[in-house]
This record gives structure tokens, sequence and C-alpha cells, in this order.
């Protein structure tokens, strides 16, 4: 008795393990940085990207300008660099999803600017952006066969016959 309820309880663990499993299969979809194919004879780039968008520039004086823009700089500003959710992170939270939105603590607040015009004369502006969001756009790739793959992005899902296709990993 012992050992079939052993049995029975290790049997219902494998059952149970697969099942969850299969629940979390992303059905042969991988999240990629970008892929690029080659159908018909065009040559199609689809890329997954993040952007971080600011508000309306408010002209501020030069003192404000100086005693504000330490670290929040936007002339100096690397968005690509700025540390923010990972596509991976992304993907996880939207569970195979292709756009998210979200605000950044770490960028929340105003960013400043320095613009110099040379028309008419040389002058110096100075502005202040309010930070709004950063949003993703992900790019899903299924391999169907050789000359045949799906891309899932915000438009939708597309299945295209192609002559080739490269992709680079997120």
């Amino acid at each position: 008795m012992y050992k079939r309820g052993s049995i029975a309880i290790i049997l219902l663990s494998i059952i149970m393990q697969t099942l969850f499993l299969g629940a979390c299969s992303n059905s042969g979809w991988k999240l990629v940085r970008s892929v690029t194919i080659n159908t018909s004879g065009t040559e199609k780039t689809f890329s997954s990207n993040k952007s971080n968008h600011f508000g309306a520039l408010i002209e501020v004086t030069e003192d404000e300008y100086s005693k504000n823009r330490s670290g929040r700089d936007i002339d100096n500003r690397d968005d690509q660099n700025i540390k923010t959710l990972s596509f991976s992170e992304v993907s996880r939270i939207t569970k195979g999803g292709t756009s998210y939105s979200y605000k950044e603590t770490l960028l929340k607040g105003y960013w400043y600017h320095r613009y110099v015009a040379t028309f008419g004369g040389f002058n110096i502006f100075y502005y202040k952006e309010p930070y709004i969001e950063t949003s993703y756009s992900l790019v899903y790739i299924k391999i169907i066969n050789d000359t045949t793959i799906k891309i899932k992005t915000g438009k939708g899902e597309t299945t295209y016959t192609v002559t080739s296709y490269t992709f680079k990993q997120v």
C-alpha cells in the first residue's frame, strides 16, 4: 500500500508538472531584438524598441538651468543606457504582449536642455521638459520551417514566406 501511494503521488506530480509547463509555454514564440527577412525580393526589418517620452519644452532662466541640470541634462542623456526594464522583463510582465508603458521612478521630474541658435545672431535658450513615460514595442518570431516565419508585433501576427531571415536575440 505504501509503495502504491508513493507511485501515485509521483505520477500525479509528473502530470501536474507537465500541465504547468505546458500552460507556461510560449507556443514557440521567441522574443527578439530584431528580425530581418527577405520576402519576394524585398528586405524588411522589425525591431523591438524602447522610448523615453518627455513633454513640451518650458523656457527657463540660465540660473534655473545651471542649478538643476546636474545629472538631468537632456543633452547628455543616452536613452538606451538609462536603467529601465529589459525587453525580457517586459515580456514576462506582459506575458508575451507586444507593448508596455510605465513611469520609471529614476526619470521622473524635469530634464534640462540648452539650445544655441545662430539665426539672427548668437542666442542661447534654456529649457526644461517633464518626463512622461517609458514605452516598449516588442517583436516575437515563430519559425515554422526554412521558408515560413511568423512575426508578432503591435500590429498583430503575420506569416511570411521567406527566402532568408536573420534575427538578433534579446
